[in-house]
């Protein structure tokens, strides 16, 4: 795991526009297995030569992309967070750390797009990238969290971690919930429904085995719309389950069913 400095692939790459914005096209919308260095080198115009000058392969290319991504998320996220002085409460900071998706989002899209793709990665590139590139806003800010609730709420440790994961989640699967409808609000609506969340969690400890929704819920939003899951799902105790899409639809709201944010109509939930 490097120091937060840019080296000089990095500021390469950071420099010359063409090979940035086909560099970042390409991961941002493939895997690394998918992505095409050859596709990427004739994008940017440069020839082979000098592009092997500077890196050695499209691993190298990828890391220095990397490198950039979580430069940008720190810089921004020590803006934002200078004027606290290390003095965060578990809201504050949960806040900081997606208005810090939010404000990379507004300098490019993609950068989210890149940042969504790493955490579907292969486990190995996942190990890689932590030695050979600086740590990322992610694993800076999740211990910081994850104290703060031990700290406040007194979590046990396996429902702690739960918990811990369901905010990484959430995090990288940011581009994937909001899509083209990411604003400020989002944020703060999302952080609210994280908080109200964990003494749900804390109260997972105390279930003896399982989480049972029963099938045909409804839900009345409004006087125009209802919802309706028809559904039959167990989920034992100790499992973990992500349940992700776009904002306002099904997924997200059979999210804060779970969490008791909402009442149903009909059917039930039964812990």
């Amino acid at each position: 795991m490097k120091t937060m400095e840019i080296n000089d692939k990095t500021y390469f790459l950071k420099n010359n526009k063409d090979l940035f914005i086909a560099t970042l096209s390409e991961f941002a919308h493939k895997s690394f297995e998918v992505a095409s260095l050859n596709d990427i080198i004739k994008t940017s115009g440069l020839n082979k030569g000098s592009f092997y000058y500077r890196f050695n392969d499209k691993l190298d290319l990828y890391y220095a992309l990397m490198d950039y991504l979580y430069i940008e998320q720190l810089n921004i996220f020590e803006k934002q967070t200078q004027y606290l002085k290390g003095n965060f409460s578990l809201e504050v900071l949960l806040h900081a750390f997606f208005t810090n998706s939010y404000n990379l989002y507004s300098l490019n899209p993609e950068l989210l797009m890149l940042n969504y793709n790493s955490f579907l990665e292969k486990e190995d590139l996942k190990n890689n990238r932590l030695e050979h590139c600086i740590s990322s806003l992610v694993d800076k800010v999740l211990p910081v969290i994850e104290n703060l609730i031990l700290k406040d709420y007194k979590m046990k440790s396996t429902i702690l971690k739960m918990f811990i994961k369901n905010v990484e989640i959430q995090y990288y699967f940011l581009p994937f919930v909001f899509k083209d409808t990411f604003t400020s609000s989002d944020v703060s609506s999302l952080v609210s429904t994280l908080i109200q969340s964990i003494n749900l969690y804390r109260n997972l400890d105390n279930l003896d085995q399982s989480v049972f929704l029963n099938n045909k819920m409804s839900l009345q939003l409004s006087k125009e719309n209802k919802d309706m899951f028809d559904l039959n799902l167990k989920l034992t105790k100790g499992e973990i389950l992500a349940i992700v899409g776009p904002n306002k639809s099904p997924e997200l709201i059979l999210q804060k069913l779970i969490l008791e944010l909402f009442d149903i109509n009909d059917g039930e939930i039964e812990y």
